[in-house]
């Protein structure tokens, strides 16, 4: 049998509260600048962080979308998440959130059971009506929108986006009475649905979205915004290059602002990120701003910004 001074002895743990010998205390020494070595390494790494989510460089994983693309097109171009104006998917893309458009019917009863079935169908996020300040989408009033909420917002458990209204002067008209029929009547909204596109030549940039945005959160409460339709349509859309631009600065603009969730969408020429089974330059672009494939449920927490019945 050895010695007893001849045994190893491992030292205490750095967090033992008894007090050090000489040699403990030598130990203890050789360990600190190590120690503020790491923190201050950690301390620089978090600095480098946030200064490129602070410049819109860093992405968030779930934010990059796409709207009314076919099944194929959503999985090659690695939409994080997406959505076809229904409460069925008819795809197994993962990302899908269903909408109650409103379009075309709209009474409590068909506005119920869309919400219902988007429900049994295990989603917990829902998109609100479509553009009801346009007669070509789904048109209907504020008071009648306000009729219909409580059906979309009756379960507790069910995040419920506003109206997506259109990036116009009627649209943000429209939108302003909503929320103000919102808090007068104590309903719930969770976070905030807008629309933007470029009309005429050289409107379709992000200084104009970034404009538009700063509208929307005039009148949302402090809730989070989802822009589910944003594009170049009519004479701003002038080349595939313009819209690539566009498209890249209109990410890092709302990433800046701070924007929880975007939605592509390619109704006009050079706006695809598909064509012919292979993804367009625009397309390698947006697919390189979605980090990591979303799950195929948003289970996101309802807003709580303020105090309302859940109805």
């Amino acid at each position: 049998m050895p010695h007893s001074s001849d045994r190893w002895v491992s030292p205490p743990p750095l967090w033992s509260p008894t007090p050090a010998t000489h040699a403990e205390g030598g130990f203890r020494a050789r360990i600190r600048p190590a120690r503020v070595i790491l923190g201050l390494v950690l301390v620089a790494l978090l600095a480098i962080c946030s200064s490129l989510i602070d410049r819109g460089w860093a992405a968030t994983p779930g934010q990059n979308g796409a709207a009314g693309q076919d099944c194929a097109s959503t999985k090659l171009s690695k939409a994080e998440w997406w959505y076809n104006w229904y409460v069925d998917p008819g795809c197994d893309a993962p990302g899908y959130v269903p909408m109650v458009s409103g379009r075309g019917r709209h009474t409590l009863g068909d506005v119920q059971w869309q919400a219902d079935r988007a429900y049994s169908n295990g989603y917990r996020t829902l998109l609100g009506f479509n553009e009801p300040n346009q007669a070509d989408q789904s048109p209907m009033t504020v008071e009648t929108a306000l009729d219909l909420w409580p059906a979309l917002t009756s379960r507790n458990d069910v995040t419920v986006g506003s109206p997506a209204v259109s990036g116009s002067n009627s649209g943000r008209d429209w939108l302003t009475a909503f929320m103000k029929g919102v808090a007068e009547r104590n309903l719930r909204v969770d976070f905030i649905a807008a629309h933007f596109y470029g009309w005429d030549p050289g409107s379709c940039t992000a200084a104009a979205l970034e404009s538009y945005l700063n509208g929307i959160k005039s009148v949302a409460g402090g809730r989070q915004i989802w822009v589910t339709e944003f594009g170049c349509l009519d004479k701003s859309n002038t080349d595939e290059p313009t819209v690539r631009e566009f498209y890249q600065g209109a990410v890092q603009v709302m990433r800046q602002m701070g924007i929880q969730r975007w939605a592509w969408y390619t109704p006009e020429r050079n706006e695809a990120l598909v064509a012919d089974g292979r993804l367009t330059p625009l397309g390698e672009v947006f697919s390189m701003n979605s980090p990591q494939p979303s799950s195929t449920r948003w289970d996101l927490i309802p807003w709580k910004g303020h105090c309302c019945s859940r109805g």
